[in-house]
C-alpha cells in the first residue's frame, strides 16, 4: 500500500482546502452552524460545482470513476474545518447503497441525479426503538395490489428535510428486509429537527400510511441486507476520515494556543505537560488516519475489510475522545466559549463516537471477523 498522494488526489485535496478554509471560517462557519437548515446550501452547491459529489459515481451516471480513498481525502478536508454538509449522506451513504443494488433503472436515475445536482438522498436507517443503524429494520411495509404501505417512524435521518428522496430500510409482511425509495414531499410524510450532539441537521420522520407503487421497492431479502451493508461500510470509513479532520483542526488550535498563551513568563508549550500531549493528540490522529486509509484501500480493491474497519472504528472512538478532552483541558474555559472554534471539533468528534458502530459493538464486529 502507498500513502503517497498521486496527482489527481493531491489536486482534490488542495481543491477542497482552498474552498472549506474560505467558505467556512470564522463568522461564516458560526453564521451557517446557526442558520435553520443546518449547513450551507450555497456551499453544498459550490462543492457539487466543483465535481466532488460525483467522483465515486461511475462514469455511466456521470462521476468519475474514483474510489473510496478518494472520498476519503475530501471527507478529511470537510472535518478539518468541522463542516456541516451532506457529503457523508450523499456520496458515502445513498450513493454505495444504490451501487450496491441489483441494476434497475430506477437506481440508475437516483445516482445519476446524485451525480449531476445538488440534490440530496437521505437514508432512513433507525427504527423508533431501533439500537443503531445495523439493527435490522422494523418500520412495517405492507405490499397489496401493485403498492405498498409505510407506517412507523425513522429517526436521526441526516437532512431529512431537505433530502429530495428517502431510501428507507423496512420490513416487509414476510420479515425480509426491503430498501424502498420514497419522494419525501409526498402526502403522510411528517418530520422533526432532532436536538443533537453534533449539530448537523438530524430529523425524526414519520410515515403515516404513506403508499407509493411497489417499483419503488429497489431490493428485498439478502440484495437488501448487502446494499445497506455495503453503504454503511464506506459511511463508516469516510466518518473516520472526516473525523481525523476533526483531530486535525484540534491539534492546530492547541498548538497555536500553546505558543501564544503565557504562565510564569514562558509560553505553557515550553512544558511538557503541555507539549507532550500535544505530541500524543498527533500520534493517536496519524494512527486514525492510517487505519482509515487502510480499510478504504481495502474496499477500493474489492478485499475484505471487516476485521479493519471494525478495529480502526474501535480505536478511533477512544482516540478521537482523548484528543477533544486534552485539547480542552489545556485550553482551560475559552475552549467552552461558543465563540471559539474548538468546541464545534469536539462536537462532531463526539458525535462521531455514537455513530456507526459503539467501541463495543465495533469490538465484537472484530472478534467475529476474527472467527471468535
Amino acid at each position: 500500500m502507498n500513502f503517497d498522494l498521486n496527482e489527481t488526489q493531491e489536486m482534490l485535496q488542495d481543491s477542497a482546502r482552498r474552498l472549506l478554509s474560505r467558505e467556512y471560517e470564522g463568522e461564516k462557519a458560526h453564521a451557517i452552524d446557526g442558520c435553520s437548515d443546518g449547513f450551507s446550501k450555497e456551499l453544498w452547491s459550490q462543492i457539487v460545482e466543483l465535481g466532488f459529489n460525483c467522483i465515486a459515481l461511475p462514469e455511466s451516471v456521470g462521476g468519475s470513476g474514483l474510489g473510496t480513498l478518494e472520498l476519503c481525502l475530501l471527507a478529511e478536508e470537510i472535518g478539518r474545518v468541522g463542516a456541516s454538509i451532506p457529503f457523508l449522506t450523499n456520496c458515502g451513504l445513498a450513493a454505495n447503497i444504490l451501487m450496491a443494488l441489483p441494476e434497475q433503472p430506477l437506481p440508475i436515475e437516483l445516482l445519476t441525479l446524485l451525480a449531476t445536482s445538488d440534490e440530496v438522498i437521505s437514508v432512513a436507517l433507525i427504527d423508533e426503538n431501533g439500537r443503531d443503524e445495523r439493527a435490522p429494520p422494523a418500520l412495517c411495509a405492507r405490499e397489496e395490489n401493485g403498492s405498498v404501505t409505510l407506517s412507523g417512524v425513522k429517526q436521526l435521518v441526516a437532512y431529512a428535510e431537505t433530502a429530495k428522496t428517502l431510501l428507507v430500510a423496512a420490513q416487509l409482511a414476510d420479515g425480509a428486509p426491503a430498501v424502498i425509495a420514497i419522494d419525501n414531499h409526498i402526502d403522510g410524510i411528517a418530520t422533526r429537527r432532532h436536538q443533537v450532539l453534533g449539530g448537523d441537521p438530524r430529523f425524526q420522520v414519520t410515515f403515516d400510511s404513506v403508499t407509493v407503487s411497489s417499483d419503488r421497492i429497489l431490493a428485498r431479502g439478502e440484495d437488501a441486507s448487502i446494499a445497506l451493508g455495503g453503504g454503511l461500510d464506506v459511511a463508516s470509513v469516510l466518518a473516520m476520515a472526516e473525523v481525523v479532520g476533526n483531530c486535525e483542526g484540534i491539534i492546530h488550535l492547541t498548538a497555536e494556543y500553546a505558543k501564544i498563551r503565557e504562565q510564569f513568563g514562558r509560553p505553557i508549550g515550553s512544558f511538557q505537560a503541555v507539549s507532550h500531549p500535544i505530541a500524543e493528540m498527533r500520534i493517536q490522529t496519524d494512527a486514525c488516519r492510517l487505519l482509515a486509509l487502510e480499510a478504504a484501500w481495502l474496499l477500493d480493491q474489492g478485499r475484505s475489510a471487516r476485521f479493519e474497519m471494525a478495529s480502526a472504528k474501535a480505536f478511533a472512538n477512544e482516540a478521537v475522545s482523548r484528543i477533544a478532552l486534552d485539547g480542552h483541558r489545556l485550553h482551560g474555559a475559552i475552549g467552552y466559549s461558543n465563540e471559539y472554534d474548538l468546541q464545534r471539533y469536539t462536537r462532531r468528534a463526539k458525535a462521531f463516537c455514537v455513530n456507526f458502530g459503539s467501541t463495543e459493538d465495533e469490538i465484537e464486529r472484530a472478534a467475529a471477523a476474527l472467527g471468535l
